[in-house]
């Protein structure tokens, strides 16, 4: 395999491997920050936080 195709090769591994983080969506631990750090700043209530974090849980 030459020098251009190693570096095409790697190339598309990054990519790939990016766009699969981003379409995967956030892990449970960074939902539940997320959600954390909202009931903090009062956006939502625990009630809400609770139903939420639930939610998270359960996929």
């Amino acid at each position: 395999m030459g020098e251009r195709e190693l570096q095409r090769a790697q190339r598309n591994e990054e990519e790939f491997r990016s766009y699969e983080q981003n379409a995967a969506g956030p892990s449970q631990s960074e939902e539940l920050a997320r959600l954390a750090e909202l009931r903090e700043k009062g956006h939502i209530s625990a009630a809400e936080f609770e139903q939420a974090k639930a939610k998270v849980l359960a996929t």
